[in-house]
């Protein structure tokens, strides 16, 4: 998306569900993103021991599978930010989000007319000093 995007609900029904909703899909990330984390320490820690510290330190294949398991753990925060359920600025799930252009991601109404001030200034501020 290109443009500002706003998703304003008055009803306070409506906004109850919305955030329940949210809230859901932030619990099922966070699950997600334990059994991930959880899998990953099944290959760095051993005998509640550091596995590099350890006898048994992870050979190539477990520090292979121990990389993918942390972009996955990564890809999931990316998403989370990038996805209406959540600011990534504020951490907040129950205000009206606005479609933030330079970010490419939803944020609250609040931080964006926040950043939107400043990224308006900027840009005068540039065009003023012709500084493209």
């Amino acid at each position: 998306m290109k443009n500002k995007r706003n998703i304003i609900l008055k009803d306070i029904n409506l906004r109850m569900m919305r955030n329940k909703l949210r809230l859901s899909i932030i619990k099922a990330f966070a699950a997600q993103r334990l059994e991930l984390l959880n899998s990953e320490n099944k290959i760095y820690w051993k005998n509640g021991v550091v596995a590099s510290e350890n006898a048994l330190k992870p050979n190539n294949e477990e520090k292979e599978k121990g990389r993918v398991l942390r972009r996955k753990m990564e890809d999931l925060k990316l998403k989370l930010d990038a996805s209406i359920c959540r600011c990534p600025s504020c951490q907040s799930y129950e205000k009206d989000m606005t479609f933030y252009p330079p970010w490419g991601s939803w944020v609250c109404s609040d931080c964006y007319f926040a950043y939107h001030e400043e990224w308006e200034a900027e840009l005068i501020q540039r065009i003023n000093t012709k500084d493209f």
